[in-house]
């Protein structure tokens, strides 16, 4: 046993021993075995196959699809052939093969297999090998080349193979070339492959093709061709170089599809994050493990706070509305659970106690490998849903109300039963008769149509009408119906069959006033038709129910329609307004015809005159309705506003020049490199000048020196065609174009007429269907770069000045931007080599290492900021510019830094008081800063076209007094106009004038009526206007009275149509504003004497009263010193207290002269130094500031324009009271700062003081007003008066602002020179 023992572990050794034989000799050999139990569909692999395929034998399962999906899509068919081949017919196979491992290697394979049989001749496996002879290939592609010239695999490959000499001509290419970039291969052998280079690429292969050369190892890469037919085509390239022979062999797969398919990918990427913005739609993430949470930006809008913040549940759960959170939170846990899905509706408090309503679904996601858990899902901003549907409830219960409560009366019945189901009041109201006659129709009928004759009429009619089935048909106007108190109306029924439910909807109206109205509407028609003809507008009268439009002469004298032409019907009118304006003119008319309360209508539009040209017309309406607010008429004048118009879309033209070339100038500034928004630019410019075509041709030259034109940009409206791809136009001889040539040399823009050009001009243009050009030179450091062309393929065009003066505006702009692009890009390059460039730029420039310790600062910085060079060097740059600078010069400096990528930005920095364009570029050891100062060109581009408004009266003659004078027959008509007017009811006819005559004023009444005469008397005169007054009672009213003379052949007044218009208000407006302005001058010029004669009181009072108070003070002194041993303590005391109270009234009448003296300051402005003014200040208050060891700062202190000794006391008094006004036991501590605006500096004392409480911020500015016993703080009470003073004789204004206990601040501001002093 022991023996046998032995013996099988020996075997097992030589067995290990034999496979580890085995597996050196595959190793060695590069051939890996495998074989497949047919019975069992298991496959075995040896250690080296999975090595030649590329694959880890601990991560992949061996099997015949991993096998199968492991060879080159190419032979793959091939290879199944043969091994399906084997399992059928027991025969051996061997092919080569290729193979790509994960790693995208491709592998060359010689693949042989053997059907192994049992006993009976049953195929029981399937024995194979892979023997790895990549090497052989590529010696064997290598002998190939060099023999044949790689004919078979260039011939054969789908892959692009391409063979370049050592410059870059191509040697041989495969006959893929045709099928991927569309060439034939002869015609491509023997050109240059850069050639064929997309030219924004160009520039980046030859360099890697360089790299190549200079032997660097190159990997993938990746770049665009262009097509024969102009599409672009994506290559991946791998190179081999062979040195010796100076060679290069390419072999590029065509990756566009890829490319397609991977910007397809991000569009819909792109697509779905826009429709959660659209749909307020947010995407979420919890992690229940680590409770962390995801936020997509959507749910940061929804919730509107800053991105910068962390989500987390403390914050979520903070928000909820507290009314909501308890219910969801119970829902939340549940769902946590996976028991239900989250979908659950809740409110939101934000922090601006806004309160929004949303939406949340989510699902509880186990990880299946992991087993981490989230809960993940969306939210909704539903706040408008719901506010909607709370309008759609409120809607409802008023449309219950609304039908109880309107005029309109409405039954319901069932059609089957004709049982009543619902009756509104008004429908009983306007029958007359109770709700229980309408239970029955028969009933109904013999109600409301005593008459029998009558009844059967209209009853056969209603029945005939309602089985019809014809909705148009069951609706019945001005039928006579009889109520229960014998009382004859008209009324308009109309039913509603609404078959599906069962139930026709009864309405009536009652149409009776409205009915006797139209008749007596119909009578006054006549006068209306006169009336038309004293006003200069094309009036209209639009009888709606008679469909019918009447036209004034307006309409012959504006539009050139006959005289004769006095009614029109609805269609003729929409056919005159114009088609572009008929749908939103339509839609706004029939929107106030709907709407009851809607009297009124205005509009603008385009209106056909005879001659087929249009002219643009403001319409003026009035809408009549009806008791049920229905319109009946409209009537309205018509003005011709077209010269506005056309002024109006020429500003609007020349705004819109000024807006995109400041959108294409803010373009420039920004782009990094200009001609990445070429195509953008010229997009903007052709749709802004409506061209058709617009393009970018840049110039260069041969090595002769001859100039030529490239076309290198291009747009189109898409109408024309596009010659971006024309090889024509790649070298453009700009010697074939003499006109031009002149042009540009000048600097001038080229503009033709494609009639006008000749010889290649002429060509070029008639070939791309142009009819007019404009061309802009371009001029870059002097250097002529090209030019920007417009076509206009439609019509010969003259382009105007406007459109010229844009284009030049915007190359100006791109010259700039091609011109800092150079400048920047030498600047860079000069860094770190040449100072005496950085010191002679124009721009500032700094440079700082990583820990931004600034390295270096150049003269434009000392004189841009201020800071000398020696105060700033190997300081850090935050550390120097303090908290004065703009938070986002500081973020982007830091981006930059870390990301190392060249930024751009512009800056607004308060404490430079200008705007920067700052241009950062990263270095390995810091950054290069360099700075710009563009606060002209802002101020430039925040210039906007003011636009002056119009306004268009128009006389509306139903607001009139209108008359109507008959001469012949010696009869006067006036409308309604005149009862508000002469304050009776005198409208209707008149056989004179008198009363109107009466009403005049005296003062004016013989004027008007001789004036009138001489109007009528004078067979060239037929308008007549005047102003006067009409007596009315007691009221007067200022009136303009118009008129035209109807006259006959021989010249003789036949008739006078006239209209009275109130004008008392301007009138009266006028008079008040004028009496106003006189008294307003004289309390000024009373008000002036009376301050002078105050303030001369003030100085003469406060000098007399000194001397006086020095006597007192010196012989109370002498009597202390000479009765000293006769005075007892008491006495002493009297005398101290008489002698402080005259020191003290000698400071009150001190600060009452210095005040009084403020007015009339003879000291001349000079430009005073803020910060000599606080040292004067500190020395004033020196012996304060020791005592109290009180703490002074300032910041900024200008340099400004005022009363120097003014100035002085104006902060000696601010000083000196924040150290008095002091805290018991603190330190003071005043800090003073400015900040500077465009025509002021405000100026801030802070102190950290007792405080002022707010009843008394106003009135301690108050001359003599004081707040605390002189005791507590000694004073007078006009330190801060004088201070007023003080800051109003600068133009300026101060107040106070103060927390008590706390400290007050002081503000004041001064205007700067130029607002005050001229």
């Amino acid at each position: 046993m022991a023996i046998k023992t032995e013996s099988k572990t020996q075997e097992n050794k030589s067995i290990q021993e034999l496979k580890e034989l085995i597996q050196a000799i595959e190793k060695i050999a590069k051939v890996g075995h495998w074989e497949v139990d047919l019975r069992t569909g298991k496959n075995h692999w040896s250690d080296e196959f999975f090595h030649i395929l590329g694959l880890d034998p601990e991560k992949n399962t061996p099997s015949t699809e991993l096998g199968l999906s492991c060879i080159h899509p190419e032979d793959r068919d091939r290879a199944s052939e043969a091994y399906e081949a084997s399992l059928k017919n027991g025969q051996a196979y061997k092919i080569q093969k290729r193979i790509i491992r994960p790693s995208g290697e491709i592998r060359h394979v010689i693949s042989e297999g053997i059907v192994e049989k049992d006993q009976e001749g049953n195929f029981i496996k399937l024995f194979g090998i892979f023997k790895d002879i990549t090497s052989e290939i590529n010696l064997e592609l290598e002998a190939i080349r060099k023999t044949k010239g790689l004919t078979s695999i260039f011939s054969t490959s789908k892959d692009l193979l391409v063979e370049l000499d050592w410059e870059g001509k191509i040697l041989n290419i495969s006959n893929s070339c045709h099928k991927i970039l569309g060439y034939e291969r002869e015609k491509l052998i023997g050109t240059w492959m850069k050639n064929l280079v997309f030219p924004a690429d160009l520039e980046r292969t030859l360099q890697t093709s360089k790299k190549a050369r200079d032997g660097e190892e190159v990997g993938e890469f990746e770049n665009r061709y262009v097509h024969k037919s102009g599409k672009l085509v994506h290559l991946n390239w791998s190179i081999t170089v062979d040195q010796e022979n100076k060679l290069l062999f390419l072999v590029a797969r065509d990756i566009t599809e890829k490319i397609q398919k991977e910007d397809q990918t991000q569009e819909i990427l792109d697509r779905l994050h826009r429709a959660q913005a659209i749909g307020n739609i947010g995407y979420w993430e919890l992690n229940l493990d680590s409770h962390d949470i995801f936020w997509s930006d959507e749910i940061y809008n929804i919730w509107e706070i800053s991105k910068d913040i962390q989500p987390n549940l403390e914050l979520f759960e903070q928000t909820i509305h507290p009314e909501d959170k308890e219910e969801y939170v119970k829902h939340q846990s549940v769902a946590l659970t996976g028991q239900i899905t989250l979908d659950k509706s809740h409110r939101i408090l934000l922090e601006n106690g806004k309160i929004k309503h949303v939406h949340e679904r989510g699902e509880l996601h186990i990880d299946p490998i992991s087993g981490k858990k989230m809960l993940r899902g969306t939210v909704q901003d539903i706040t408008k849903q719901r506010e909607i549907e709370i309008q759609l409830i409120q809607r409802n219960d008023f449309i219950e109300s609304a039908l109880e409560n309107i005029p309109l009366g409405i039954a319901v019945n069932k059609i089957s039963t004709g049982e009543a189901t619902y009756i509104n009041p008004a429908f009983s109201a306007i029958y007359g008769w109770p709700k229980s006659i309408f239970e029955d129709v028969n009933t109904f009928f013999k109600a409301i149509y005593p008459d029998p004759s009558y009844r059967t009429q209209m009853v056969k009619m209603i029945t005939d009408d309602i089985n019809s089935g014809d909705r148009d048909r069951m609706e019945w106007k001005e039928i006579s119906i009889t109520t229960e108190k014998g009382e004859k109306r008209i009324v308009s029924a109309k039913n509603i069959p609404l078959l599906d439910q069962d139930l026709m909807i009864s309405t009536v109206i009652d149409d009776t006033d409205r009915y006797w109205a139209e008749q007596a509407l119909k009578n006054s028609n006549e006068r209306f038709h006169l009336a038309t003809k004293a006003i200069t507008d094309a009036i209209f009268d639009w009888n709606i129910l008679g469909k019918k439009i009447f036209w004034g002469k307006g309409y012959h004298h504006l539009f050139g329609y006959p005289e004769n032409m006095e009614y029109v019907n609805e269609g003729f009118w929409e056919s005159c307004v114009h088609p572009e304006d008929l749908p939103h003119t339509m839609k706004t008319i029939l929107e106030a015809r709907k709407d009851p309360n809607v009297n009124k209508w205005e509009g603008e539009y385009r209106f056909k005159k005879v001659d087929g040209t249009y002219a643009f017309v403001k319409e003026n309406t009035t809408i009549q309705r009806n008791e049920l607010g229905e319109p009946i008429r409209i009537v309205g004048a018509l003005q011709d506003i077209t010269k506005d118009k056309l002024r109006e879309e020429e500003l609007l033209r020349k705004t819109q020049f000024i807006q995109t070339a400041a959108e294409a100038t803010q373009s420039f500034l920004e782009a990094k490199n200009w001609e990445t928004i070429m195509d953008k630019t010229l997009q903007l410019m052709g749709e802004t000048i409506k061209a058709d075509r617009a393009y970018f041709f840049r110039i260069f030259s041969n090595e002769a020196g001859e100039l030529f034109a490239r076309q290198d940009n291009e747009w189109t409206n898409g109408k024309v065609s596009k010659e971006i791809d024309n090889p024509d136009y790649k070298a453009i001889p700009i010697k074939d174009h003499p006109l031009l040539v002149k042009d540009m040399l000048q600097r001038k823009p080229f503009m033709i007429l494609t009639k006008n050009a000749e010889g290649p001009t002429r060509l070029i243009l008639e070939e791309q269907g142009i009819k007019s050009i404009i061309h802009i030179p371009i001029y870059a450091n002097n250097r002529y770069i090209g030019h920007l062309g417009f076509d206009d393929c439609c019509e010969e065009r003259i382009w105007s000045e406007d459109e010229k003066g844009y284009i030049q505006s915007i190359v100006t702009n791109l010259t700039f931007a091609m011109e800092r692009k150079e400048n920047l890009d030498r600047l860079a390059d000069a860094l770190e080599t040449n100072i005496n460039i950085l010191e002679s730029i124009g721009d500032a420039f700094y440079s700082v290492d990583r820990n931004f310790k600034i390295t270096y600062w150049n003269n434009q910085a000392e004189n841009l900021t201020h800071l000398k060079r020696d105060q700033v060097l190997g300081e850090n740059l935050w550390k120097v510019l303090k908290d004065e600078l703009n938070p986002v010069f500081k973020k982007n400096l830091n981006a930059a830094l870390e990301s190392q990528t060249p930024l751009s930005f512009e800056s607004y920095e308060p404490w430079l008081n200008a705007w920067l364009e700052v241009s950062v570029y990263p270095r390995k050891k810091g950054l290069s800063v360099f700075i710009q100062d563009i606060s002209e060109r802002k101020k430039s581009e925040k210039e906007i076209a003011e636009f002056n408004e119009r306004f268009t009266i128009i006389s509306n003659a139903s607001h009139d007094a209108i008359w109507d004078w008959n001469l012949v027959k010696k009869e006067h008509y006036w409308g309604v106009g005149f009862n508000r007017l002469l304050g009776g009811e005198v409208a209707g006819l008149q056989n004179d004038h008198s009363q109107w005559l009466k009403a005049i004023h005296p003062e004016d009444r013989d004027r008007v009526q001789k004036y009138l005469y001489e109007i009528l008397d004078d067979p060239n005169q037929n308008f007549f206007e005047s102003e006067y007054r009409i007596v009315n009672k007691d009221e007067t009213i200022y009136v303009i009275d118009k008129g035209t003379v109807l006259r006959d052949e021989q010249g003789s007044a036949l008739r006078m149509v006239g209209a009275i218009q109130d004008i008392s208000h301007r009138k009266r407006y006028e008079e008040s504003l004028k009496a106003l302005n006189e008294k307003l001058l004289n309390t000024n010029h009373d008000l002036e004497i009376s301050n002078r004669e105050l303030e001369q009181f003030a100085y003469v009072a406060s000098h007399d009263l000194q001397e006086p108070l020095r006597m007192i003070s010196s012989f109370l002194g002498l009597i202390e010193r000479k009765y000293d041993g006769v005075l007892d303590d008491k006495g002493k005391q009297y005398i101290r207290f008489a002698v402080d109270g005259a020191k003290r009234m000698r400071d009150i009448i001190l600060d009452l002269l210095n005040f009084s003296r403020l007015r009339d300051n003879s000291e001349a402005k000079t430009w005073v130094s803020m910060p000599k003014i606080l040292e004067e200040v500190t020395l004033l208050n020196k012996k304060s500031i020791r005592d109290t060891h009180t703490k002074i700062t300032s910041q900024n202190l200008p340099v400004i324009h005022g009363h120097e000794s003014a100035l002085i006391q104006l902060l000696h008094n601010l000083v000196s009271n924040a150290i008095k006004y002091r805290k018991k036991g603190s330190v003071p501590e005043i800090h003073i700062s400015v900040e500077e605006d465009r025509d002021f500096w405000s100026f801030r004392v802070q102190d950290n003081g007792i405080g002022i409480e707010d009843v008394y911020l106003e009135k301690i500015f108050i001359i003599f007003q004081r707040l605390h016993l002189k005791e507590q703080y000694p004073g007078s009470g006009i330190g801060l008066a004088i201070c007023k003073k003080i800051v109003e004789m600068h133009g300026g204004k101060i107040w106070v602002k103060s927390n008590l206990g706390v400290g007050s601040t002081f503000c004041f501001t001064i205007k700067k020179l130029g607002e005050v002093d001229e």
